[in-house]
């Protein structure tokens, strides 16, 4: 397969089971970055990016008795630009590798079992520069590595017919190394409307290391043809270096009714816990211990309509509570900087609760050659900050629509997608009385409707040996100028912020050949 944005291959073979000696199978697949070439001869000054990653698996058994599997992952992107007229220029690098062991097995109809032994390593690398001496001067050094190694087992077990049992473990051992260095320099006008030092200097060296173990159940019991429950849980143990041991529990529950023939009700309650890996640990922020796990409260209650067999409605309320956020870091102005950590804009967010709650109606039809589907959603994100007052997240949108169709005629495929929502929260720049540039409230303001277009031609072609499939496609294909940020500029003198946008149309083509 080839694009505007990548080249790909992949291959794969084996042997099925035999009654006497059981199969193997394998495949390998790789793919390269093709958007360096095409920008250096469109315009060279935009960047150099480059990505390769590469997927290779072994299989040995056979699938209704034991099966083993080895499986690598690697990957590697990196990125060098300079960013005019916003006089910003990085090198950035990111590589990981994962490798992993399973294996399966079947002991009868009603159990079978997995266990599986995984090692990840993660690298990145970002060095650069901001430098508008009439805004803001920095550097950035940050160098990571991190290792995982875990070990999961899952057993499923239908001891009756209308009772399932699952359970199993998690063990996780896993490490990193940090060092980070940035130095920023802010000019007066600018220290002064954020409310910030003048200079910024940070450098830090750590090495977190982190054990976990983890224990979960469910049971799902089916009581009659129409009602079906499920209780579960799950017991994770976290051993953090320097920051003790904490103990989590997380019960669930959930409930699905089949009312009539054509109408599903669901209902699900449940306790959840988000804990940070340990490479992303905001060392760019100051920060120097992990954050605590973020605990939350879902409920979700939903009905399934079947109007016609090919036409279907959902109807979803939810409700999230997040009892324990951690405090998040964001830039008031410029979401969009290479080096979030040294922009003057950037800010620490303290919370003590965050509610997302909201209603979501989607529709479908599907049939032969046509197959279109729709939402609509309207929906409430917020933060209440730990000094009382409510405030938007910046990803807040009260409405939403979201709508495609996919068309198939023969050799030919038609397709096309239209997402538009509410302008997301922001903060404004305003001047007072006496023209002095001012900051509004956070998240005080919003930015203008988003709305995007992606439209995808596709055909398909027999050849002697398989066959050719030619793609044609349109990334905001009405070109729509969405708002995506504020940058601080010096125009005449005097300090001021101009918008920034996101990406405009985008036309991709592309070729895969399959045999």
């Amino acid at each position: 397969a080839l694009d505007f944005f990548n080249a790909s291959g992949r291959v794969s073979g084996g042997r099925e089971s035999q009654q006497d000696q059981p199969g193997y199978d394998w495949l390998v697949s790789a793919r390269v970055g093709t958007l360096r070439p095409l920008l250096n001869l469109v315009d060279p000054d935009v960047g150099q990016p480059g990505y390769t990653d590469g997927y290779a698996r072994a299989g040995w058994g056979d699938p209704d008795g034991l099966r083993i599997t080895a499986n690598l992952l690697v990957s590697r992107d990196e990125l060098a630009i300079a960013r005019e007229p916003r006089a910003e220029q990085g090198d950035i690098e990111n590589r990981a590798r994962y490798l992993w062991l399973r294996a399966d097995d079947t002991w009868g109809p009603n159990l079978r079992a997995s266990l599986m032994l995984g090692q990840t390593r993660m690298e990145s690398f970002r060095e650069g520069a901001s430098n508008e001496p009439l805004i803001a001067l920095g550097e950035v050094q940050d160098r990571r590595a991190s290792r995982a190694t875990d070990l999961r087992g899952n057993v499923v077990w239908q001891w009756r017919a209308n009772h399932l049992l699952e359970a199993g473990f998690e063990l996780k051992d896993e490490d990193a190394r940090y060092r980070y260095a940035a130095t920023a320099v802010f000019a007066p006008q600018v220290a002064a409307l954020f409310n910030r030092d003048a200079q910024l200097q940070r450098d830090i060296e750590l090495n977190p290391t982190r054990q976990r173990g983890a224990f979960f159940a469910s049971w799902r019991w089916r009581m009659s043809d129409s009602i079906t429950t499920e209780v579960g849980g799950r017991a994770q143990r976290l051993l953090t270096r320097g920051q003790g041991t904490e103990w989590i529990s997380e019960p669930r529950l959930g409930l699905s009714w089949q009312a009539l023939p054509d109408t599903r009700l669901q209902l699900a309650w449940g306790r959840f816990t988000q804990i940070d890996e340990i490479d992303e640990l905001a060392i760019e922020d100051g920060v120097q211990q992990l954050a605590a796990p973020q605990r939350s409260e879902h409920l979700i209650a939903g009905i399934e309509q079947r109007l016609t067999p090919e036409v279907g409605l959902r109807l979803e309320v939810f409700r999230k509570l997040q009892t324990s956020p951690r405090t998040r870091y964001e830039n008031l102005l410029d979401t969009q900087s290479l080096f979030p950590e040294i922009a003057p804009d950037r800010v620490a967010i303290s919370l003590d609760r965050a509610e997302l709650s909201g209603v979501e109606l989607s529709a479908n039809y599907d049939a032969t050659a046509l197959h279109v589907w729709g939402t609509l959603g309207w929906s409430r994100s917020q933060d209440r900050i730990i000094a009382g007052m409510w405030a938007p997240r910046s990803w807040d949108q009260r409405w939403m629509a979201s709508g495609g169709a996919m068309w198939t005629q023969g050799r030919w495929l038609f397709s096309g997608q239209l997402d538009v929502h509410e302008g997301w929260p922001r903060t404004h720049l305003f001047r007072d009385t006496q023209g002095d540039l001012q900051l509004g409230p956070r998240n005080g303001n919003r930015l203008e409707t988003f709305a995007q277009l992606n439209l995808r031609a596709q055909y398909t072609r027999p050849m002697a040996l398989g066959e050719l499939t030619f793609v044609a496609q349109l990334m905001n294909a009405t070109n729509w100028r969405n708002e995506c940020c504020t940058e601080l500029v010096i125009v005449d003198g005097e300090l001021t912020g101009r918008p920034l946008h996101w990406l405009p149309i985008i036309p991709s083509l592309g070729l895969r050949w399959s045999f």
